[in-house]
């Protein structure tokens, strides 16, 4: 075995001493105990590659975190707009969020971390609406947020931590913390450069730059904009929206063009007066800076101001009638004159149907009571055609006719009274409009031209009214307005939209087109999520109607209840037998 090696194996089996000692004095024993240098250059390659490895592992972790925690805050302001609106246990929905609250969308991130709108001006000037109740309504309304981000930080931004537009008068980054906040910009624009508009109806767009904070609708992976971007047959951009207008708005149908209104008086021995066109039915909700306008705000200041106004009807009843009270009694013209208008209230002696009187017959038009001769009692009147019954309201109209005064005795004849309605209960409040809703970026020419995002032209048949852009409201003067478009359009449902352009706006749903003409037809304006409650107010100072609209409530005492409406998105509001208000 002399001259032969031992393996490297053996040799560290032998003692550790003799190896030592072997090595040491440089015997000549051959020990192939090292790496050839085949196998050291594949050991460092694989090191090579589980570092690199490792390294990307955690590069892409972080990204992917970025990626995640934008998603995730995209998520969380469509919440904080639109809120949870959970049920509770009591089956109660719980309305919540920046609509909820403003009865809008935002116009900006900002609204939705601190209390002003979306100028530079960080004063009294531009501060939202504080939460408050309106004690008439009881409607809660205002700002009561922060409802996005982390307490006690003013911005919000995307995982990328990227920034927005700096450059403009209105400073983009500081509203909208870097996000692109309506329905995107062109390819290879970088983010800080980027400024875009609305060009939905009534809707939001919010997008993040990505990795690489570009504009790029191409990009795949980190580096490409989120929500990822689809593209339509002709190779445009379609952009996902955060929110839609069925998101947050419901409309309430036709059905509540004409809503049925109930008057009931609660007193007992008095009847009330109601003049034509002294009333008014309200849907309470806030506008613009979150507050709910009232009669000394200017764009209530007058009649057609407020005949445009989307929570308001146009103005009831079509006559005068009279209102009797509680109890169903019939009270007579008071003094004489035979004006009804004089006697407010009235107080004479009641004209009651005694017990055994009997319905002969009863139509459309008229229904005769039969007072038999076995009573004894005189019925007196002042004026036969203008006494009233509850709940009608009635005119009684005495057959045969008779003078203006006088006393039916039923001692010797039969009498017949006959009940001729005039104003039927319930009446109606015209809550239709003629109205239109466009983008946010639309620009107004004048009153009866606008331009939209992508170019096409609306020309109206007469001025339009943009107080509550975007929407536009036209009055209703008995002919119905019409909306020329310069392109060739479609229409599905209340969506039109331009071939040429691809502009879009709504219109109410049975609106009929001939060519690019298109007639609109009235409907109710629609009405943002939330409980909302329908009061009756006065013409004449917008006061809640308590029986008397002359008073400029100096006795104001009113017990109605406000009606409530449940609006919640993508669901039917029913129209409602009647809308009781009930007057001392």
């Amino acid at each position: 075995m002399r001259g032969k090696s031992k393996p490297c194996a053996q040799l560290v089996a032998d003692s550790g001493y003799a190896l030592r000692s072997q090595v040491s004095v440089g015997t000549t024993r051959n020990m192939q105990c090292g790496m050839t240098l085949l196998e050291l250059i594949i050991v460092v390659a694989l090191l090579s590659i589980v570092a690199l490895a490792t390294t990307s592992l955690i590069v892409d972790t972080g990204e992917w975190k970025q990626q995640q925690a934008t998603e995730d805050q995209w998520l969380s302001v469509k919440r904080s707009i639109l809120g949870d609106n959970v049920v509770d246990v009591h089956h109660f929905r719980e309305y919540s969020g920046f609509v909820a609250d403003m009865g809008r969308l935002p116009n900006c991130l900002r609204e939705l971390i601190r209390p002003f709108d979306c100028t530079n001006d960080l004063s009294a000037a531009t501060r939202l609406t504080t939460f408050t109740q309106d004690i008439d309504s009881n409607q809660w309304y205002g700002w009561r947020g922060p409802y996005l981000g982390v307490p006690g930080a003013n911005e919000y931004r995307d995982g990328w931590r990227n920034r927005g537009r700096t450059d403009d008068t209105l400073n983009d980054d500081d509203v909208n913390y870097g996000w692109l906040f309506g329905t995107g910009a062109p390819n290879g624009t970088e983010c800080q450069n980027a400024l875009v508009e609305q060009q939905q109806p009534s809707a939001i767009i919010l997008q993040s730059c990505g990795d690489d904070g570009d504009v790029d609708n191409t990009e795949t992976g980190f580096p490409a904009d989120f929500p990822y971007t689809e593209f339509d047959d002709a190779g445009n951009p379609v952009y996902v929206p955060l929110i839609t207008r069925h998101d947050y708005q419901v409309d309430l149908g036709a059905n509540w063009v004409n809503a049925p209104v109930k008057l009931k008086s609660k007193t007992n021995g008095q009847s009330r007066i109601i003049k034509a066109n002294d009333l008014r039915l309200r849907v309470n909700y806030p506008i613009g800076n979150g507050s709910m306008p009232d009669w000394s705000d200017a764009i209530l200041a007058n009649d057609t101001d407020r005949d445009v106004a989307p929570f308001l009807s146009t103005t009831f009843p079509a006559s005068d009638m009279r209102l009797v009270d509680g109890y169903g009694k019939v009270y007579t013209e008071a003094d004489g004159d035979a004006d009804l208008l004089t006697d407010t209230p009235v107080t004479a002696t009641p004209l009651s149907f005694v017990p055994s009187a009997t319905v002969i017959s009863s139509t459309a038009t008229a229904t005769l009571v039969e007072i038999p001769n076995a009573v004894s009692s005189a019925l007196t009147f002042s004026d036969s055609s203008v006494l009233m019954l509850q709940d009608c309201p009635c005119e009684l109209m005495v057959e045969p006719p008779l003078a203006a005064s006088g006393s039916i005795t039923t001692s010797n004849t039969v009498v017949a009274i006959a009940i001729k309605p005039n104003n039927i209960a319930p009446i109606t409040a015209d809550l239709g409009k003629y109205v239109i809703e466009l983008p946010q970026a639309t620009t107004i020419n004048s009153a009866t031209s606008v331009t939209l995002p992508n170019g096409a032209t609306l020309t109206f048949s007469r001025d339009a009214d943009d107080t509550y852009f975007p929407k536009l409201i036209w009055e209703d003067t008995g002919t119905a307005p019409t909306v020329t478009v310069s392109d060739t359009i479609t229409q599905e449902g209340d969506l039109v939209e331009t071939a040429t352009s691809g502009d879009q706006f709504l219109v109410p749903l049975t609106s009929s087109a001939l060519g690019n003409v298109i007639t609109l037809t009235k409907a109710v304006p629609t009405i943002p999520q939330g409980l909302r409650n329908i009061t009756i107010v006065c013409e004449s100072d917008g006061f809640l109607y308590d029986g008397d609209c002359t008073d400029n409530a100096t006795t104001y005492t009113p017990i109605a209840i406000p009606y409530q409406l449940e609006v919640s998105p993508r669901s039917y509001v029913p129209v409602p037998d009647e809308i009781v208000w009930d007057i001392q």
